[in-house]
């Protein structure tokens, strides 16, 4: 066997990344998200044009969702690698040697281009670099959703390696084990059929998939005071993000989960969600999920709420579906972090539990950036100068205070 198909074919370990749901069928294997004119933007092929992601999507500087494709993915890796010419006695010489191969598939060759700009980057640590390397490993994420740029587990497995995307040595416990010693109410396993959550209702304002389905699903600990929060959106299918965020309401602490298996890296798709279970201890999480959701989840309360989505409205009056323990609310009542200003609609600012750093970025006062019972700032920026105009707080809460907006569980 030659060096190439050693490289190339690795462990066979790899397979086991991949649930069977996830097979391709089709090409693209996850269909893009409908396009929403006003809030979507086409990928131009520049690198530049990422300046954020979450929840399954690449944003632009003003907050608008990048529609995809492979050939905009692969004209952005180009991109990357021009910016980076030379310095090719910092590349693995194993990549090398393989990107010299001429019969090198387009996955292999796409996953490979991405390895030579890790190297590449890996011994800088200036702001620059961080950012590429963030972009690299976006443009690794979303390629899983064309077939013509996924690897086989198998290959997936070895080129994983020389990446550098091997996980840190995080257990599966250790995670949900702080966050229960943090007094975060635990996420059971979910599924949309389990009898542990509860449907609440398709969101109306959907802050980051316009059109697209976002459903909203509690779980009410009996007690632990606090809330436990999934939105499963888009079709359920293979590639479709399904997010739990699990806050304390006595100590702020909140903590957070996508449906990205752990053993796949930071490169891993979503599973999507439907007709699927998906167990808490297997998925990616505040220590070692690649986006850092604290970019958007900021302010009093982890939650992106707007008040006057009718769904979200049950939960903050807690007039929803199912059994209530007396134990659920979305509000901090106390916190580690008392620095919230005046007129946030009190101090007490929700504390993420992350291993990577994790801040809660925004301390601003009045309720779209204290108290994140409105819309942040950040998303603002994506309604800026459209119509219709942007949620605004319901009269209840806008002429009573943000005490208004709650029934208080204490």
């Amino acid at each position: 066997m030659n060096d190439h198909a050693k490289i190339l074919l690795g462990l066979a370990a790899g397979a086991a990344l991949f649930v069977s749901s996830c097979a391709p069928t089709d090409k693209p294997i996850a269909k893009a998200p409908p396009r929403n004119p006003i809030r979507d933007v086409a990928a131009t092929g520049d690198p530049n044009q990422i300046a954020a992601a979450g929840h399954g999507a690449l944003f632009d500087a003003d907050m608008r969702r990048i529609i995809l494709n492979e050939k905009a993915l692969i004209a952005m890796q180009d991109g990357l690698a021009k910016r980076l010419d030379g310095n090719d006695a910092m590349v693995d010489p194993g990549v090398l040697k393989l990107l010299g191969t001429r019969d090198l598939g387009r996955a292999e060759r796409y996953w490979l281009r991405a390895a030579m700009i890790n190297s590449k980057l890996a011994k800088r640590d200036d702001k620059d670099a961080q950012q590429l390397r963030q972009v690299n490993f976006y443009l690794l994420q979303h390629s899983w959703r064309f077939r013509d740029l996924q690897l086989r587990p198998e290959r997936l497995e070895r080129l994983r390696e020389l990446l550098g995307l091997l996980l840190l040595p995080y257990n599966a416990t250790d995670y949900i084990r702080r966050c229960r010693e943090a007094g975060v109410p635990i996420s059971p396993d979910f599924s949309t059929t389990s009898a542990n959550w509860v449907d609440q209702g398709r969101l109306s304002t959907n802050l980051l998939g316009g059109s697209d389905y976002a459903g909203v699903f509690t779980y009410h600990d009996r007690t632990v005071r606090g809330a436990c929060v999934a939105l499963p959106r888009e079709s359920g299918n293979a590639g479709s993000p399904a997010g739990i965020i699990c806050q304390s309401a006595t100590t702020g602490a909140a903590c957070f989960w996508d449906n990205k298996l752990r053993s796949a890296g930071p490169s891993a798709p979503f599973l999507g969600w439907r007709n699927l279970t998906l167990r808490i201890a297997d998925l990616q999480d505040g220590d070692n999920l690649s986006d850092n959701c604290t970019r958007c989840h900021s302010g009093n309360n982890v939650y992106l709420v707007t008040p006057d989505d009718p769904t979200w409205g049950r939960l903050l009056r807690r007039s929803m579906a199912g059994v209530d323990h007396g134990n659920f609310t979305l509000r901090v009542r106390s916190s580690t972090d008392n620095s919230g200003p005046a007129g946030s609609g009190g101090p007490q600012r929700y504390v993420p539990i992350s291993a990577q750093g994790w801040t809660n970025q925004s301390n601003a006062p009045g309720c779209a950036n204290g108290c994140h019972e409105g819309v942040t700032a950040t998303i603002m920026a994506t309604w800026s100068g459209h119509s219709p105009a942007p949620p605004t707080m319901p009269p209840a809460c806008a002429s009573g205070g943000v005490a208004n907006c709650y029934v208080d569980p204490f």
